[in-house]
């Protein structure tokens, strides 16, 4: 469960963002090149994965509009910067992730 505590809102080098959009930019144009088949278990699997990706990173773009950005869905806590730098899109903190 997050935390209530008032934060300092975080600021992220603009290369975070332009990390996210490039990150949608190559889901988008991954899943304009996979197979449309439903018949296929593998292909399905892999375009779940990459819209489940997309989503993500659409919420992480939102949460650095918002001022939330780099905070720790489950306890508040801050997403230390090295790992957004690895994977912009991340929404827990090495602690949470390894629960």
């Amino acid at each position: 469960m997050p935390t209530n505590r008032l934060r300092r809102r975080r600021t992220f080098p603009t290369r975070i963002r332009t990390a996210l959009l490039e990150a949608a930019d190559k889901r988008h144009e991954q899943l304009a090149n996979l197979p449309l088949s439903d018949h296929n278990v593998v292909a399905t699997a892999h375009r779940n994965r990459v819209e489940r990706i997309l989503t993500q990173v659409h919420g992480a773009v939102d949460r650095l509009d918002a001022g939330t950005y780099g905070d720790c869905d489950q306890c508040g806590d801050e997403i230390l910067a090295e790992h957004l730098l690895q994977i912009p899109w991340a929404t827990h903190c090495a602690r949470c992730t390894q629960r």
